[in-house]
């Protein structure tokens, strides 16, 4: 990220005025010190990026749990439920990806998928009149 977006961003997470030279005496750190203080305050971006990493895998391992218990209610399943599951996944799997190597400037989760988002295999007709039962 650039410093010009960075720190001001960082800075409007920081404390101000009294606090901010109250929490710089504390850490040693010069309140002028922007990362220094963001990064002592656990605000680095490295810290980040494992937060939403560990937050993109456990909303991926929590999707077949919520599949099963949307299945399990009355009203059931419907096709487009374990697509959008699948989806869920993939994004999941992009995010943690894309943190891991973020040199690679992909942010399209499948490369097979054409610009007009259609899921291959499926129709609009089972979308919007799926089979009976579901």
């Amino acid at each position: 990220m650039r410093p010009a977006v960075l720190l001001p961003w960082l800075q409007n997470l920081l404390p101000e005025g009294a606090s901010l030279l109250t929490v710089g005496q504390a850490l040693g750190i010069s309140p002028q010190d922007v990362v220094g203080m963001a990064e002592a305050c656990g605000l680095s971006g490295t810290a980040g990026l494992h937060i939403v990493a560990a937050l993109a895998e456990k909303v991926a391992a929590e999707v077949t749990p919520a599949v099963e218990e949307v299945e399990s209610m009355p009203a059931g399943s419907h096709l487009m439920l374990k697509l959008f599951a699948e989806e869920i996944v993939k994004r999941c799997a992009l995010v943690v990806r894309n943190l891991r190597d973020d040199s690679s400037g992909d942010d399209r989760p499948d490369e097979s998928q054409d610009d007009t988002g259609a899921v291959p295999g499926v129709t609009l007709d089972e979308v919007v009149s799926p089979p009976a039962g579901n």
